[in-house]
């Protein structure tokens, strides 16, 4: 399908001058309507640097943090997570909300990019893709995906639980 095409595209794609773009026919995420390049927002790198100032580390107590984005201004919400949270504070999962065309699917085209970069796995689930969730493992060069079906039992529940797992 059109998300494994995406997440073997993902090693090719480089920052040229704050745009990312994907080689022709491959889809963000393997949804339409994106067209094949976005703009890396400056919101975009401060939530990043936000989460990853706050991931929490193996032991450490669990807990999830939402990320509220308002139709204002995105950039906004990124300077408001600064200030609301204290580097002290540790999450290992983080929720992004927000209105309609707020940027929300832009901002994870962005992390999914940048988790690839750091050889992690990620499990993903997307309002875009209503009955499935995605495993993620990067790996240098390599991107796998698995897909799962949302049911009563959430899909990898190992992988859930791990705290290396974004």
């Amino acid at each position: 399908p059109a998300v494994i095409a995406f997440c073997e595209a993902l090693p090719q794609i480089v920052d040229e001058e704050g745009f990312l773009t994907l080689p022709r026919k491959v889809e963000w995420l393997g949804m339409k309507g994106f067209g094949r390049t976005i703009m890396i927002r400056d919101c975009y790198v401060r939530i990043w640097d936000w989460i990853q100032a706050r991931r929490k580390k193996t032991g450490e107590e669990e807990d999830v943090v939402e990320a509220a984005v308002s139709e204002d201004e995105m950039e906004l919400e990124a300077s408001a997570l600064e200030e609301e949270a204290t580097a002290s504070e540790t999450y290992s999962r983080f929720l992004i909300l927000g209105t309609p065309g707020i940027g929300k699917s832009v901002l994870l085209f962005y992390i999914l990019w940048r988790l690839h970069s750091l050889g992690v796995t990620a499990v993903l689930e997307t309002i875009h893709h209503k009955d499935k969730v995605f495993l993620f493992g990067f790996s240098g060069t390599e991107c796998t995906v698995q897909m799962a079906a949302r049911g009563a039992d959430f899909p990898f529940p190992e992988e859930l639980e791990n705290p290396e797992v974004y």
